[in-house]
Order: C-alpha cells, then structure tokens, then sequence
C-alpha cells in the first residue's frame, strides 16, 4: 500500500508538472505568434519605405535635397534594421526555448504513461496474497 501511494503521489506531481509546462508553452506559442507578427508588420514597412525610396529617387526634387537632409532617414533605416536583428535574435531563442519545453512534455508524458503501466502491472500481477490482504 505504502508504494502505491508514492507511486500516486509521483504521478500527480508528474501530472501537475506537465500541465503546467502545457501552460508555459501555450503562453509563449502565443508570445511568439506576436513577435512573429510584428517581426511580419516590421520587415513590411522595411520594404515599403525601400519601395518608396526607390521612386523618390526617381524624382528630380530628391537630387535637389541636400545630403545632410537624407542623413536622419539614413540612420533611422540603419537603426530599424539593428532592431530587427534583435527581434530575429529573440525570436530564435523563443523558439529554441519552445522546442526544449515541447521535448520535455514529451518525456513527462512517457514518464507518466510508464507509472501508469506500472501500477497497472502491481494491481495485475499482486498475486493471491496480495489481493486478498488488499
């Protein structure tokens, strides 16, 4: 009796473990789809501004702008694309996180499949004796 009341008490934690990792990892699926969709919102308005540029170059005024005038934009585009690649960083490691949680609900749903086959064995294989005294 004493056993299987470890071997419950094992499970239940393994239960709660996995449920709060399922937790954690719908949470930061959720953080993530996010980051991505503002990673997607970003490297847009990247492209739209590159887009842009490309027809103002175009244009005769825009040969008449001085060079000091075109330096802030310069240095805003410098600085956006800076903070995409910290974006693209994170993101990396939010993934890398995601898989090593998703690994790990994986091994902690063997582990309790594993007890719970156990304790099915130990209550089938008990014997006379033992399922009598039970």
């Amino acid at each position: 009796m004493p056993q299987s009341s470890v071997e419950n008490a094992k499970l239940e934690h393994l239960i709660t473990t996995v449920a709060h990792l399922e937790e954690g990892n719908n949470n930061m699926s959720l953080i993530l789809h996010s980051m991505l969709s503002k990673f997607d919102q970003i490297l847009e308005a990247i492209a739209g501004n590159a887009f842009q540029a490309k027809q103002e170059t175009a244009l005769p005024e825009l040969a008449e702008t001085p060079l000091e005038e075109l330096e802030p934009v310069k240095e805003a585009m410098a600085n956006l694309e800076k903070e995409t690649q910290s974006l693209s960083q994170v993101l990396r490691v939010m993934l890398n996180k995601q898989e090593e949680n998703d690994s790990s609900l994986e091994n902690l749903e063997v582990q309790i499949s594993q007890l719970q086959e156990e304790q099915k064995d130990v209550k089938n294989k008990g014997g006379f004796w033992n399922k009598w005294i039970t």
